[in-house]
């Protein structure tokens, strides 16, 4: 076994930012840098943005290589929320690896590692394919799934015996499986290397894969030294609502690289506001911390309640969806910000509003 720390991802050109991020955490807190080799699964990933991540693994003294996924495997599979076919990946990544890698960590590109990562590399796994941790919501999947020991773990950080994966031909396994099972899958390709490993894994300290249950669930002292932070949910430290109480660690990797501190509006949408009449749509958490983010200039504020109409919703008047009728399209911007955007969507539509031209979801 050679000793390079070989860690696995995959992105697209949308999440590079994030994957930059979680390089950076993981080469950061490293004593060997030098020694660490990413395998990026490229779901589409531009000249670029693949310079960006060369950059970073230069500055560290890391390596880095970029590996095509055949994205027709995975077409018909399951998908929903913020997740895409590109999840489906790391089930593949063991058989197109190097053939001199052994052992390898998988990593999501949504956390930040803030422990030497060769910790992990290490570990005895007891002659196990995996080691991970468990699912804080994995209770009702082993039910569904009809996983035999009822140890159900999360797939966004593992560490895979490499070899022993392919002996046991657990890619085409997995592929099987979901193609048989399509319907039963809720957490994606997660579901499906659960179903087949069938809670024969080694289970890692959860420190090793700290998520957003386990900060609900525990108290604060509980969870002041997680090795790995993996913001688990749709909500994520790059949104302006995201409460995580660790959102401020992610924002200081990103500073770290060329990114810089995560910007919650596109630069284009930025620039239009300085332009136009803005108007936020929604009078609720989202909005108010939009506001409170956003430096540029605020009308009045929209919502669907006519109750509310009387009231202020941080110093700004609350009016109802019908002034909008009133209002030059061309000069005008409609800030979402509301968890009901595709019914607030469809009723700006009937107003003959565009999406990304005259009203954006703001997250």
């Amino acid at each position: 076994m050679n000793d390079c720390i070989n860690i696995i991802l995959a992105s697209d050109d949308g999440y590079i930012p994030h994957a930059a991020v979680m390089m950076t955490s993981v080469l950061e807190n490293t004593r060997t840098p030098d020694k660490i080799h990413f395998f990026l699964l490229d779901a589409g990933v531009s000249v670029t943005n693949r310079k960006i991540l060369d950059d970073i693994s230069t500055k560290y003294n890391a390596a880095i290589d970029f590996l095509t996924i055949n994205k027709s495997l995975f077409t018909d599979f399951y998908v929903s929320h913020h997740i895409n076919h590109t999840s489906y990946f790391r089930i593949v990544a063991p058989t197109i690896l190097p053939k001199t890698v052994e052992r390898a960590i998988y990593l999501d590109c949504d956390l930040i590692v803030t422990k030497d990562i060769n910790d992990m590399s290490v570990i005895d796994i007891k002659g196990a394919t995996l080691a991970a941790v468990s699912d804080p919501y994995g209770s009702e999947r082993v039910t569904e799934l009809d996983i035999k020991n009822k140890r159900y773990f999360n797939a966004g950080v593992l560490l895979i015996d490499i070899t022993k994966w392919n002996e046991n031909n657990l890619t085409e396994k997995i592929i099987d499986y979901i193609k048989e099972n399509n319907n039963l899958l809720k957490f994606w390709d997660q579901d499906a290397i659960n179903g087949v490993v069938q809670g024969e894994w080694f289970e890692l300290d959860y420190r090793w894969n700290a998520q957003k249950r386990h900060f609900d669930d525990m108290n604060e002292s509980n969870l002041l030294n997680p090795f790995i932070i993996h913001y688990t949910s749709d909500t994520k430290p790059w949104h302006i609502h995201s409460k995580h109480p660790l959102k401020s660690k992610y924002i200081e990797y990103s500073n770290k690289t060329v990114f810089g501190r995560p910007d919650f509006l596109a630069p284009s949408l930025k620039k239009r506001m300085l332009k136009t009449k803005n108007v936020v749509f929604g009078a609720g958490e989202l909005a108010k911390s939009f506001i409170e983010y956003t430096d540029a200039d605020i009308a009045y504020v929209i919502d669907n309640n006519p109750q509310r109409y009387t009231e202020k919703f941080n110093n700004y008047c609350i009016k109802s969806p019908t002034v909008l009728q009133n209002e030059l399209k061309s000069k005008l911007t409609i800030l979402v910000c509301s968890m009901y955007f595709k019914e607030i969507s469809e009723q700006l539509n009937a107003m003959s509003f565009v999406e990304n031209e005259h009203y954006y979801q703001v997250r």
